[in-house]
Protein backbone atom coordinates (compact mmCIF):
# COMPACT_ATOMS: atom_id res chain seq x y z
CA UNK A 1 0.00 0.00 0.00
CA UNK A 2 1.04 3.60 -0.58
CA UNK A 3 1.94 5.04 2.80
CA UNK A 4 3.58 8.34 1.94
CA UNK A 5 4.50 10.71 -0.82
CA UNK A 6 8.20 10.17 -0.06
CA UNK A 7 8.06 6.60 -1.33
CA UNK A 8 7.71 7.96 -4.86
CA UNK A 9 10.16 10.86 -4.86
CA UNK A 10 11.39 11.30 -8.42
CA UNK A 11 15.13 11.18 -8.98
CA UNK A 12 16.71 12.43 -12.22
CA UNK A 13 18.74 9.22 -12.65
CA UNK A 14 15.92 6.72 -12.10
CA UNK A 15 16.65 3.28 -13.52
CA UNK A 16 14.20 1.31 -15.65
CA UNK A 17 13.81 -1.11 -12.75
CA UNK A 18 12.76 1.70 -10.38
CA UNK A 19 10.28 3.06 -12.93
CA UNK A 20 8.76 -0.37 -13.45
CA UNK A 21 8.56 -0.92 -9.67
CA UNK A 22 6.64 2.28 -9.10
CA UNK A 23 4.30 1.51 -12.00
CA UNK A 24 3.54 -2.00 -10.77
CA UNK A 25 3.22 -0.83 -7.15
CA UNK A 26 0.44 1.53 -8.21
CA UNK A 27 -1.57 -1.29 -9.79
CA UNK A 28 -4.08 -2.10 -7.09
CA UNK A 29 -3.96 -5.77 -6.25
CA UNK A 30 -1.29 -6.49 -8.87
CA UNK A 31 0.08 -9.41 -6.85
CA UNK A 32 -3.35 -10.77 -5.88
CA UNK A 33 -4.53 -12.58 -8.99
CA UNK A 34 -7.30 -14.36 -7.10
CA UNK A 35 -8.85 -11.19 -5.68
CA UNK A 36 -11.28 -9.11 -7.74
CA UNK A 37 -10.13 -5.52 -8.00
CA UNK A 38 -12.17 -2.80 -6.38
CA UNK A 39 -14.14 -0.75 -8.89
CA UNK A 40 -13.80 3.05 -8.87
CA UNK A 41 -17.36 3.73 -7.72
CA UNK A 42 -18.08 6.94 -5.81
CA UNK A 43 -18.40 6.81 -2.04
CA UNK A 44 -22.16 7.37 -2.26
CA UNK A 45 -24.13 5.76 -5.09
CA UNK A 46 -27.44 7.46 -6.02
CA UNK A 47 -30.61 5.54 -5.28
CA UNK A 48 -32.90 4.38 -8.06
CA UNK A 49 -35.68 6.68 -6.84
CA UNK A 50 -33.60 9.84 -6.96
CA UNK A 51 -34.01 12.13 -9.97
CA UNK A 52 -30.43 13.36 -10.06
CA UNK A 53 -28.42 13.02 -13.26
CA UNK A 54 -25.87 10.24 -13.34
CA UNK A 55 -22.40 11.75 -12.83
CA UNK A 56 -19.66 11.18 -15.38
CA UNK A 57 -15.90 11.83 -15.52
CA UNK A 58 -14.84 15.40 -16.15
CA UNK A 59 -12.56 14.42 -19.03
CA UNK A 60 -11.61 11.35 -21.01
CA UNK A 61 -8.13 11.62 -22.53
CA UNK A 62 -7.01 9.07 -25.10
CA UNK A 63 -3.30 8.79 -25.91
CA UNK A 64 -1.54 6.86 -28.65
CA UNK A 65 1.67 5.17 -27.51
CA UNK A 66 5.08 6.67 -28.25
CA UNK A 67 7.11 5.67 -31.28
CA UNK A 68 7.94 1.97 -31.14
CA UNK A 69 10.89 0.16 -32.63
CA UNK A 70 8.40 -1.36 -35.07
CA UNK A 71 7.36 2.11 -36.25
CA UNK A 72 10.99 2.65 -37.20
CA UNK A 73 11.74 -0.76 -38.67
CA UNK A 74 8.93 -3.01 -39.90
CA UNK A 75 11.26 -6.03 -40.05
CA UNK A 76 10.99 -6.31 -36.27
CA UNK A 77 7.44 -7.65 -36.76
CA UNK A 78 8.90 -10.74 -38.47
CA UNK A 79 10.98 -11.80 -35.47
CA UNK A 80 9.36 -10.27 -32.36
CA UNK A 81 5.73 -10.71 -31.24
CA UNK A 82 3.92 -7.42 -31.85
CA UNK A 83 2.82 -7.09 -28.23
CA UNK A 84 6.43 -7.33 -26.98
CA UNK A 85 7.90 -4.59 -29.21
CA UNK A 86 9.20 -1.73 -26.99
CA UNK A 87 9.43 2.01 -27.50
CA UNK A 88 12.33 3.55 -29.34
CA UNK A 89 14.50 6.16 -27.61
CA UNK A 90 12.45 8.89 -29.30
CA UNK A 91 9.30 7.11 -28.16
CA UNK A 92 10.39 7.33 -24.53
CA UNK A 93 10.99 11.07 -24.91
CA UNK A 94 7.55 11.46 -26.53
CA UNK A 95 5.97 9.60 -23.62
CA UNK A 96 7.70 11.86 -21.10
CA UNK A 97 6.42 14.93 -22.93
CA UNK A 98 2.91 13.42 -23.06
CA UNK A 99 3.08 13.00 -19.29
CA UNK A 100 3.83 16.69 -18.89
CA UNK A 101 0.90 17.55 -21.18
CA UNK A 102 -1.46 15.36 -19.16
CA UNK A 103 -0.26 16.93 -15.90
CA UNK A 104 -0.82 20.42 -17.35
CA UNK A 105 -4.39 19.51 -18.33
CA UNK A 106 -5.28 17.77 -15.06
CA UNK A 107 -3.40 19.86 -12.53
CA UNK A 108 -4.03 18.11 -9.22
CA UNK A 109 -7.35 16.53 -10.22
CA UNK A 110 -7.81 12.82 -9.63
CA UNK A 111 -7.30 10.39 -12.51
CA UNK A 112 -7.88 6.73 -13.34
CA UNK A 113 -5.69 5.14 -16.03
CA UNK A 114 -6.24 2.29 -18.48
CA UNK A 115 -3.56 0.91 -20.78
CA UNK A 116 -3.27 -1.74 -23.47
CA UNK A 117 -1.19 -4.83 -22.53
CA UNK A 118 1.31 -4.10 -25.32
CA UNK A 119 4.83 -3.28 -24.18
CA UNK A 120 4.86 0.08 -25.97
CA UNK A 121 1.66 1.23 -24.25
CA UNK A 122 2.85 -0.03 -20.85
CA UNK A 123 6.09 1.94 -21.22
CA UNK A 124 4.16 5.03 -22.37
CA UNK A 125 1.83 4.77 -19.37
CA UNK A 126 4.80 4.40 -17.02
CA UNK A 127 6.27 7.69 -18.23
CA UNK A 128 2.90 9.44 -17.94
CA UNK A 129 2.50 8.24 -14.36
CA UNK A 130 5.89 9.63 -13.42
CA UNK A 131 4.62 13.11 -14.28
CA UNK A 132 1.65 12.72 -11.91
CA UNK A 133 1.40 13.02 -8.15
CA UNK A 134 0.86 9.45 -6.88
CA UNK A 135 -1.86 10.76 -4.55
CA UNK A 136 -3.98 11.90 -7.51
CA UNK A 137 -3.92 8.48 -9.20
CA UNK A 138 -7.08 6.65 -8.10
CA UNK A 139 -6.17 3.46 -9.94
CA UNK A 140 -4.70 1.86 -13.03
CA UNK A 141 -5.82 -1.15 -15.02
CA UNK A 142 -4.47 -3.20 -17.91
CA UNK A 143 -7.25 -3.55 -20.47
CA UNK A 144 -6.87 -6.13 -23.31
CA UNK A 145 -9.92 -4.79 -25.18
CA UNK A 146 -8.00 -1.63 -26.18
CA UNK A 147 -5.07 -3.59 -27.64
CA UNK A 148 -3.73 -3.13 -31.17
CA UNK A 149 -5.56 -4.57 -34.18
CA UNK A 150 -4.37 -8.14 -34.68
CA UNK A 151 -2.41 -8.59 -37.92
CA UNK A 152 -1.56 -12.28 -37.44
CA UNK A 153 1.31 -13.77 -35.48
CA UNK A 154 4.94 -13.34 -36.54
CA UNK A 155 4.41 -11.56 -39.82
CA UNK A 156 5.82 -11.97 -43.29
CA UNK A 157 6.97 -8.49 -44.27
CA UNK A 158 6.11 -8.75 -47.96
CA UNK A 159 2.65 -10.14 -47.19
CA UNK A 160 2.04 -7.43 -44.58
CA UNK A 161 2.94 -4.68 -47.03
CA UNK A 162 0.59 -6.16 -49.67
CA UNK A 163 -2.20 -6.32 -47.12
CA UNK A 164 -1.72 -2.68 -46.18
CA UNK A 165 -1.96 -1.66 -49.84
CA UNK A 166 -5.16 -3.69 -50.18
CA UNK A 167 -6.53 -2.08 -47.00
CA UNK A 168 -6.09 1.42 -48.42
CA UNK A 169 -8.25 0.40 -51.39
CA UNK A 170 -10.81 -1.58 -49.40
CA UNK A 171 -11.14 0.65 -46.31
CA UNK A 172 -9.71 0.28 -42.82
CA UNK A 173 -13.00 -0.45 -41.08
CA UNK A 174 -14.03 -3.61 -42.96
CA UNK A 175 -10.70 -4.92 -44.29
CA UNK A 176 -9.63 -8.10 -42.51
CA UNK A 177 -5.97 -9.05 -42.33
CA UNK A 178 -5.27 -12.71 -43.14
CA UNK A 179 -5.30 -14.57 -39.79
CA UNK A 180 -6.03 -11.25 -38.07
CA UNK A 181 -8.78 -8.74 -37.31
CA UNK A 182 -10.84 -6.24 -39.24
CA UNK A 183 -11.41 -2.75 -37.90
CA UNK A 184 -14.97 -3.90 -37.18
CA UNK A 185 -13.62 -6.48 -34.71
CA UNK A 186 -11.68 -3.80 -32.84
CA UNK A 187 -14.80 -1.61 -32.86
CA UNK A 188 -16.78 -4.40 -31.19
CA UNK A 189 -14.35 -4.85 -28.31
CA UNK A 190 -13.96 -1.09 -27.91
CA UNK A 191 -17.77 -0.86 -27.63
CA UNK A 192 -17.67 -3.37 -24.79
CA UNK A 193 -14.94 -1.35 -23.06
CA UNK A 194 -16.99 1.85 -23.32
CA UNK A 195 -19.78 0.05 -21.48
CA UNK A 196 -17.32 -0.68 -18.68
CA UNK A 197 -16.34 2.98 -18.43
CA UNK A 198 -19.99 4.04 -18.23
CA UNK A 199 -20.65 1.55 -15.43
CA UNK A 200 -17.46 2.00 -13.43
CA UNK A 201 -16.89 5.75 -13.50
CA UNK A 202 -19.71 7.55 -11.76
CA UNK A 203 -17.81 10.59 -10.47
CA UNK A 204 -18.04 14.21 -11.51
CA UNK A 205 -14.49 15.38 -10.98
CA UNK A 206 -12.38 12.33 -11.77
CA UNK A 207 -10.60 12.08 -15.12
CA UNK A 208 -9.99 8.96 -17.22
CA UNK A 209 -6.76 8.51 -19.21
CA UNK A 210 -6.57 5.71 -21.79
CA UNK A 211 -3.21 4.75 -23.32
CA UNK A 212 -3.88 2.77 -26.48
CA UNK A 213 -3.09 2.52 -30.21
CA UNK A 214 -3.87 4.72 -33.20
CA UNK A 215 -6.69 2.68 -34.75
CA UNK A 216 -8.23 1.79 -31.39
CA UNK A 217 -8.21 5.47 -30.42
CA UNK A 218 -10.13 6.48 -33.55
CA UNK A 219 -12.58 3.60 -33.20
CA UNK A 220 -13.23 4.65 -29.59
CA UNK A 221 -14.15 8.13 -30.85
CA UNK A 222 -16.22 6.64 -33.68
CA UNK A 223 -18.26 4.58 -31.21
CA UNK A 224 -18.66 7.31 -28.60
CA UNK A 225 -19.59 10.09 -31.02
CA UNK A 226 -21.51 7.76 -33.34
CA UNK A 227 -19.58 8.51 -36.50
CA UNK A 228 -20.55 6.78 -39.71
CA UNK A 229 -18.12 4.43 -41.44
CA UNK A 230 -17.53 7.08 -44.10
CA UNK A 231 -16.71 9.68 -41.45
CA UNK A 232 -14.30 7.27 -39.77
CA UNK A 233 -12.57 6.47 -43.07
CA UNK A 234 -11.93 10.19 -43.58
CA UNK A 235 -9.86 10.36 -40.38
CA UNK A 236 -6.26 9.30 -39.89
CA UNK A 237 -4.17 8.07 -36.97
CA UNK A 238 -2.83 10.64 -34.50
CA UNK A 239 0.94 11.02 -34.22
CA UNK A 240 2.78 9.01 -31.59
CA UNK A 241 1.74 10.28 -28.13
CA UNK A 242 -0.97 12.46 -29.65
CA UNK A 243 -3.69 13.37 -27.10
CA UNK A 244 -7.40 13.22 -27.92
CA UNK A 245 -9.23 15.22 -25.26
CA UNK A 246 -12.96 14.71 -24.57
CA UNK A 247 -14.40 17.25 -22.12
CA UNK A 248 -17.79 16.90 -20.45
CA UNK A 249 -20.14 19.79 -21.24
CA UNK A 250 -21.34 21.36 -17.93
CA UNK A 251 -25.01 20.72 -17.04
CA UNK A 252 -25.38 18.62 -20.18
CA UNK A 253 -23.53 15.35 -19.76
CA UNK A 254 -22.37 15.05 -23.34
CA UNK A 255 -18.70 15.24 -24.30
CA UNK A 256 -17.02 17.52 -26.80
CA UNK A 257 -13.77 16.96 -28.66
CA UNK A 258 -11.17 19.70 -28.48
CA UNK A 259 -10.39 21.59 -31.72
CA UNK A 260 -6.80 20.33 -31.45
CA UNK A 261 -8.07 16.75 -31.45
CA UNK A 262 -10.22 17.31 -34.53
CA UNK A 263 -7.31 18.79 -36.42
CA UNK A 264 -4.93 16.04 -35.25
CA UNK A 265 -7.01 13.21 -36.75
CA UNK A 266 -8.69 15.07 -39.62
CA UNK A 267 -12.20 14.76 -38.16
CA UNK A 268 -13.54 18.07 -39.45
CA UNK A 269 -16.60 16.38 -41.01
CA UNK A 270 -17.47 14.13 -38.08
CA UNK A 271 -19.80 14.97 -35.14
CA UNK A 272 -17.83 16.75 -32.42
CA UNK A 273 -20.23 16.29 -29.50
CA UNK A 274 -21.66 13.00 -28.28
CA UNK A 275 -25.31 12.54 -29.17
CA UNK A 276 -26.20 10.83 -25.91
CA UNK A 277 -26.76 13.40 -23.18
CA UNK A 278 -26.70 12.91 -19.44
CA UNK A 279 -29.26 10.27 -18.54
CA UNK A 280 -31.58 10.52 -15.61
CA UNK A 281 -30.90 7.73 -13.16
CA UNK A 282 -33.86 5.51 -14.04
CA UNK A 283 -32.90 5.49 -17.72
CA UNK A 284 -29.27 4.95 -16.81
CA UNK A 285 -30.16 1.78 -14.95
CA UNK A 286 -31.72 0.43 -18.14
CA UNK A 287 -28.87 1.59 -20.38
CA UNK A 288 -25.96 0.66 -18.16
CA UNK A 289 -26.92 -2.20 -15.89
CA UNK A 290 -29.38 -4.54 -17.58
CA UNK A 291 -26.60 -5.70 -19.90
CA UNK A 292 -24.00 -5.94 -17.11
Amino acid sequence: DISSQEEFSIEPDRSDVEIAWRFNHMVKGASKMGLQRQKPFPAKFPSQRSAVPVPRPKRIILIRHGESQGNRNERIYTETPDWRIPLSEDGLLQAQFAGKEVKTILGNESVYLYHSPYNRTVQTCQQIMLALDPLQVRGIREEPRIAEQQFGNLQDLASLRRSKIERRKYGRFFYRFPNGEAGLDVYSRISSFIGTIRRDHLEEECNVVIVTHGLALRLFLMRWFQWTVEQFEATHNPPNCGLAVMTRIPDDGRYALSPETLQMIGADKAPTTSSIGRSMLRKAYVDAFLTY
